[in-house]
């Protein structure tokens, strides 16, 4: 995130980054602050430019809603101002990334977003054959990982902020949040690996 170039001498930029850990496998991250996307701490209209780099589909395993992670955005980014992130497809996160709901994805942005762009790269898989990562979905017509790349223009107004979640088990959302054959097969892979088969 960078804050307005007007707010800095002309020879100075700046820019603030957040991970909900200080490390990721043993390794410092590089956040210049610890907190949730859900509780950014920045002012209202801080920063020209939002960047989120394959973290909007792990949003509400953390705890928030991506109704709320999204408001949070663009809440910090100035009017007309860029909110830029790219999240994969048919991999892994919440549901509708799963199964590469699109439109859902599409839904979420435009209460926030003057103009928005969607644009899917690595879609175009070949020569490597199609791999089902996610037992208990299915991908119709395709089951091709790739990462959508979604650029948004803030709107002049937001809307007031979307509601929280109200219980925050993850084991709940879990729950809510998969088709029951992924949720079996999740089980049945657990047990299997306790065993030892």
């Amino acid at each position: 995130m960078e804050p307005h170039p007007g707010t800095l001498p002309a020879n100075q930029r700046a820019m603030d980054g957040i991970d909900i850990s200080p490390t990721y496998y043993g390794k410092p991250t590089i956040a210049t602050r610890i907190e949730s996307v859900e509780a950014l701490s920045f002012p209202d209209q801080t920063f020209d430019l939002v960047v989120g780099n394959q973290t909007m589909e792990h949003w509400n395993e953390s705890g928030c809603r991506t109704e709320v992670g999204l408001w949070q955005c663009f809440r910090v980014c100035k009017p007309g101002g860029k909110v830029c992130l790219n999240v994969p497809i048919h991999f892994h996160g919440s549901r509708i990334f799963v199964e590469g709901d699109l439109k859902a994805i599409e839904a979420m942005f435009r209460p926030f977003a003057s103009d928005l762009q969607m644009q899917p790269w690595g879609k175009d898989r070949s020569p490597m054959e199609p791999v089902d990562l996610l037992p208990g979905y299915a991908h119709p017509g395709e089951r091709t990982t790739y990462v959508l790349d979604i650029r948004a223009t803030r709107a002049a107004t937001l809307p007031s902020r979307p509601a929280g979640y109200r219980i925050r088990w993850r084991l709940l959302r879990e729950v809510r949040d998969h088709r029951p054959g992924f949720l079996l097969w999740r089980i049945r892979n657990r047990l299997q690996r306790r065993d030892g088969t």
